[in-house]
């Protein structure tokens, strides 16, 4: 592989952010939300460019070995324990990319002081917009690392994160361990949360004949998942 580190430095209109998908996620049909909520929105979207330090890093790694558990794989001297729903995700995977990403703090103090202030709805739709930009970054940033890797007829699964299907928050530990420099400044918590709150952090398994799903949620049993309907709202934006 061409890199082994590569950092991003994103601004919020970079991302092209469709403000439907608020609507959407607030259980409205795009274009028929209640004017207030709209009028709030609409404010919100012109305000983020100035709050968003949208910061991201991806470090490549070789020397990937899935153990013969089925719900571990080792990089280096690193043992991970993802599961063995994401471990057979990355079974033919020969480098490991892991990533971080945030959309700063600023967002976070935003939504705090508007909760100060007694205006809850904001606060709320401010806490939707953080969440919905630091995933619109990270799409970004993939989509940056599957055309490097397209170059040399590499291709990548999805992405997974500590928390999804079974895999423990506490290795985002063990992850972060891997990142000296830390060039988005997130901070983890003991409890293995991160600071800005809004953050993400992932794996992705890279190789010639790794497999991409379409639809992830279709390989995971949990059924009480927090993200299932949510995720159902964005494709449905996106449709």
């Amino acid at each position: 592989m061409n890199f082994n580190r590569k950092t991003y430095h994103f601004n919020y209109r970079d991302l092209e952010f469709d403000t439907g998908l608020i609507e959407s996620l607030m259980g409205n049909i795009p274009g028929e939300t209640d004017p207030v909520f709209l009028k709030i929105v609409e404010e919100v979207d012109r305000q983020m460019e100035n709050v968003c330090n949208i910061r991201a890093e991806v470090r490549t790694f070789g020397d990937v070995e899935l153990t013969g558990d089925g719900i571990s794989l080792k990089m280096g001297d690193t043992l991970f324990k993802p599961g063995k729903i994401v471990c057979r995700q990355l079974k033919r995977s020969e480098n490991i990319a892991i990533t971080l990403c945030t959309a700063g703090k600023d967002i976070s103090t935003w939504i705090s002081q508007e909760n100060i202030n007694g205006d809850m709805l904001k606060a709320y739709i401010i806490d939707l917009f953080g969440s919905e930009i630091v995933d619109a970054a990270l799409d970004m940033v993939m989509s940056d690392l599957e055309k490097e890797l397209g170059k040399e007829a590499l291709k990548m699964t999805n992405r997974y994160s500590p928390g999804y299907c079974g895999w423990d928050t506490a290795e985002q530990h063990k992850l972060f361990s891997l990142f000296p420099g830390n060039y988005p400044g997130i901070e983890l918590t003991d409890t293995a949360l991160m600071r800005p709150i809004k953050s993400v952090s992932c794996m992705t398994g890279i190789g010639p004949h790794v497999h991409f799903n379409p639809y992830t949620c279709g390989i995971c049993d949990y059924k009480d998942c927090i993200y299932r309907d949510r995720k159902d709202r964005k494709n449905k934006v996106g449709s």
